[in-house]
């Protein structure tokens, strides 16, 4: 071999042995995953038309499908459990990393939750009347107006009812007559169809889904909407606090990019289709 070309071969071994050593250090090797990650378990409890426990046992509702479009969004691996309320809010407490879905956001809960942005606002609370009551109100009833109306209240114990709760133990004028029942929401549907109580607060989100599944309601109530009723809540994911904040954060990016999109916007429309206003 040339002179020449010998030189050039050992000044290519050379520089291919300094790119050995030197590249691990510019390159570090590539970090394979281990094994994946539990997925976070998404707590919701079954109340039609927000979150449902559907017949093949999968999770279902409107802010059910919200929240499962924010997560494949944001890469969050997810498994929805239907949990009863008490028992969601224990396991929050007590430091496991979950999630639930459509909780308002309270100072109390703040204390030991994180929340996310918010996925949903509700439309204003209305009420069901029963039918042949429904001439006692106005069509279009102030709160007042329907508190001194003389009707029976039904109202399910544990529930929040908002700026009602503090109408309800400032208002002055006649007395009012409440029935107050520990049972589920449908119980108090079964209440007012019977004539045990003549009305019931309701958000007209529940009052569509429950007109469209059952004709018996629909036959003997009417939903009336209040001249005066405040804007509705907004409704939140709620966290545990061993969530990681960069999972949260993830979320709430891919909260903002959800709720501009074209199918939850058609998620909303149907939820707020109330069409049982008049009598």
């Amino acid at each position: 071999m040339p002179l020449g070309w010998s030189r050039v071969a050992r000044g290519s071994r050379s520089l291919w042995a300094a790119a050995v050593v030197l590249f691990p250090l510019l390159c570090p090797p590539r970090a394979f995953p281990g094994p994946p990650a539990e997925p976070l378990q998404v707590l919701y409890i079954h109340r039609p038309p927000y979150y449902e426990r559907l017949p093949d046992g999968r999770a279902g509702g409107a802010l059910v499908e919200i929240a499962r479009m924010v997560f494949e969004r944001a890469g969050v691996a997810h498994e929805f459990i239907e949990v009863p309320p008490r028992r969601i809010l224990r396991r929050v407490r007590n430091g496991r990393p979950v999630c639930s879905v459509g909780w308002f956001r309270t100072p109390e809960r703040e204390a030991f939750a994180r929340f996310s942005e918010p996925i949903y606002r509700n439309l204003p609370m209305g009420a069901l009347i029963r039918r042949e009551k429904a001439s006692a109100w106005p069509e279009r009833p102030t709160m007042r107006e329907a508190l001194e109306s003389g009707l029976v209240l039904g109202l399910v114990k544990g529930f929040r009812y908002g700026p009602w709760e503090r109408l309800l133990r400032t208002r002055g004028g006649p007395p009012l007559v409440v029935e107050r029942v520990g049972a589920a929401q449908e119980s108090l549907f079964r209440m007012l169809c019977r004539g045990r109580v003549d009305w019931m607060l309701i958000c007209p989100e529940e009052a569509g889904y429950q007109f469209r599944v059952n004709p018996h309601l629909r036959s003997c109530s009417v939903f009336k909407r209040f001249t005066d009723a405040p804007e509705g809540s907004l409704r939140y994911l709620m966290f545990s606090r061993a969530v990681p904040e960069e999972v949260v954060e993830a979320v709430n990016g891919a909260i903002r990019a959800v709720v501009r999109l074209q199918e939850y916007q058609e998620i909303v429309q149907k939820l707020r289709d109330v069409d049982g206003d008049r009598p």
